[in-house]
């Protein structure tokens, strides 16, 4: 999760890339893309001090899950709106 900056994944090939920071300070995980068979959106609610607040995440499943917290604020459930069009793809 960020407070300020930016989530960027992307993908090449077989191999996928999130990187989590501001400007070009930050860092890089790496994932086998090529493993990920499902795409899942994540919404959570928490009591922080008596206040309800919703966390928004993405978690990708493969031969190992992967999750990338989107965070707290308003924009960052932008961002997570914007990613409203990936389907779903958990088998029922």
């Amino acid at each position: 999760m960020t407070v300020c900056g930016k989530v960027v994944v992307s993908t090449s090939y077989d191999q996928g890339k999130i990187f989590t920071g501001v400007g070009p300070f930050g860092w890089t995980r790496k994932f086998d893309w090529a493993s990920v068979t499902h795409i899942r959106k994540n919404t959570s609610f928490n009591n922080h001090n008596g206040v309800q607040a919703v966390q928004w995440a993405i978690t990708m499943i493969g031969d190992k899950q992967t999750r990338i917290n989107l965070g707290y604020n308003e924009n960052q459930r932008s961002v997570t709106s914007s990613v409203a069009s990936v389907p779903d793809t958990t088998p029922p």
